[in-house]
């Protein structure tokens, strides 16, 4: 068996900050954009902790906001072969049956739109990819509109970088498959708007 520790390993000991890993991951715009993007963490008070290859935990009052992970992470056995990549998995709602009126109440069009086609794709659509099978999961009304037998998880929103200076990112495909499905561009004050809008909504659960 060989000595040689592996990189989540080394990580796990570690636990380097995730300003170490983008040094290694990143460059040129692409890091300047993301040093911009750590600056807003910080001034909304989201703190940063590692939790897998190259990936990190933003949370709020001890509560997920957000998975971050720079370049391929654990998808890939050389986490290096995709630099100057960002993804991000912003959370949502806890349980969509109960707390999804709450996570939207006050938001902007744009965060509820979001929310709903992330709900109306991934949990009525795409339960397989969850473990709910078709005649599981719950009746629920939101937004006024009642669904049936959705899965129970409410659904995160996905976002990609690849280049560029972090002044927009890629909306990804709600179904489980890697690498992700590219659906359509935002602008980064759109994941902004998604971080704040989960930010409230912990506030108003706590």
């Amino acid at each position: 068996m060989s000595n040689e520790k592996s990189l989540r390993d080394i990580q796990q000991a570690t636990k380097p900050p995730i300003e170490a890993i983008a040094q290694e991951q990143l460059s040129g715009a692409m890091m300047e954009g993301f040093g911009d993007f750590l600056d807003f963490l910080q001034d909304e008070k989201i703190r940063l902790s590692w939790k897998a290859i190259n990936g990190y935990k933003a949370t709020y009052k001890g509560k997920g906001i957000a998975g971050i992970t720079l370049g391929a992470g654990g998808w890939l056995d050389n986490a290096v072969e995709r630099k100057n990549t960002v993804t991000m998995h912003i959370a949502t709602s806890d349980r969509v049956n109960l707390d999804a009126d709450d996570y939207l109440e006050g938001q902007t069009d744009e965060v509820v739109a979001l929310f709903m086609e992330r709900f109306d794709h991934k949990c009525v659509h795409c339960r397989p990819t969850c473990g709910c099978s078709k005649g599981s999961g719950m009746n629920v009304t939101i937004a006024g509109k009642e669904y049936e037998h959705v899965c129970r998880n409410a659904p995160a929103v996905g976002f990609t970088c690849s280049g560029g200076d972090m002044s927009e990112m890629t909306l990804n495909s709600p179904c489980a498959v890697y690498p992700p499905i590219p659906i359509r561009t935002v602008p980064i004050e759109t994941v902004k708007n998604l971080i704040k809008a989960r930010k409230q909504y912990i506030e108003k659960m706590l």
